[in-house]
Order: structure tokens, then sequence, then C-alpha cells
């Protein structure tokens, strides 16, 4: 990710920021990269949208979700993101950054050996309704580059006895995103319309 960052300059397209960590993971030793979760600027919302030819511009906020099989077969499953040509954060750029820092630190602290999925979701953090879209996920658990289904981990709702939280179990924590399928159906390079532009720089 230290190689994203450093190449995360203005005229570059989200396929090219992507092409930086394909390289570093497989230059390291790695497999694969199991999605292309990378948007830029206002394609960041609504979020699950596969990285396109979209040219980044400086102040656009960058934001990627790992899904990295690297060395060993070790999964890292990460997000991270910040600016195009590392500007200072606009005041609403800012202000979300620092909810999904609340809802990790929040979520962290909540794991303890012997939780079940259950406990887990009924003390996570609250999502507030202007961020929160009407279907998210707020955690998953991943195993040896498998994860127990999406479905099980979603707002409180037929949640199964999945067993309780494990040594050896990674938790994955995330930001809320909205229903795939809308994103998908967008043309690839095509920022979309009809929805706020969170992250685009001022």
């Amino acid at each position: 990710m230290a190689r994203m960052y450093d190449y995360s300059l203005p005229g570059k397209t989200e396929q090219e920021n992507w092409a930086e960590l394909h390289y570093e993971n497989i230059r390291s030793g790695g497999e694969w990269l199991e999605t292309r979760l990378l948007a830029v600027g206002q394609r960041t919302n609504p979020w699950f949208q596969e990285c396109s030819d979209y040219i980044a511009q400086t102040g656009d906020m960058l934001a990627f979700d790992t899904d990295m099989i690297g060395p060993y077969g070790y999964c890292a499953d990460l997000s991270r993101s910040w600016t195009i040509g590392h500007t200072r954060m606009t005041g609403e750029q800012s202000t979300l950054y620092s909810n999904a820092l609340a809802q990790i630190e929040h979520s962290t602290a909540l794991i303890r050996l012997g939780m079940d999925f259950r406990e887990y979701m009924e003390k996570t953090w609250p999502i507030p309704n202007v961020i929160s879209p009407p279907l998210f996920l707020r955690a998953a658990w991943c195993r040896h580059g498998r994860r127990i289904p999406r479905r099980a981990l979603r707002a409180r709702r037929r949640l199964p006895d999945a067993g309780p939280l494990r040594a050896g179990n990674g938790l994955l924590r995330g930001m809320p995103y909205r229903r795939a399928g809308r994103a998908r159906k967008r043309q690839a390079g095509n920022p979309g319309s009809g929805h706020r532009n969170w992250f685009r720089a001022a």
C-alpha cells in the first residue's frame, strides 16, 4: 500500500492506481486479488464500484479494499483512503474519515474470544442515518481466504448460530456500502450521477 500511496497522483486512472497494488503483491510473492474495489472522487459513492478508466484529479479521495491473497496464501483484507496528490482533506472528507475511524476503533475494542455473531452485532457502532445506506456490512469473519457469507452479518437481521469467535479467525471490519448491483450496471469510466458527491474535492 505504501507504493500505492506514493504513486497516487493526479492524471492517473483508477486502474493504474490499482495496478500498483497488483505489482507489489506479485513482486513480493503474493498470489491474487479477489476484487477490483478501488474508486476515486465521486465514484466512491455508492461504494462497491470496480476500478475504471476514470482519471483522478488533485484533491479527490481515493478509497480501496485490498481483498488480497498475499505471500504464503495470507489473506489481507483491509481498506484505506487518502487524497490524490496528498492534499489536505476538505471539511466533509475529514468528517467522513473520522466516522470511519470511530467505527473501526469501537468495533475493534469489542472483539474477544468466545463472542458470537449476534452479540457482536448488537454491540457494534451505530452508523449515523446520514451515512447509513439501506443495506450494509459491519464485519465479516475470514479464514484462509474464505469468508462467512456476508448475509450472516447484515444489519442485525436473521443472524445465524455461526459459533463463537476463535483464535485464528480474522475479523474484517468495514464501513458500509450500498448494493453492488446498482453500481455494477454503470459503464466503466462513468462517474455516475444522482448521488451525493461525498468525496469530491471542493
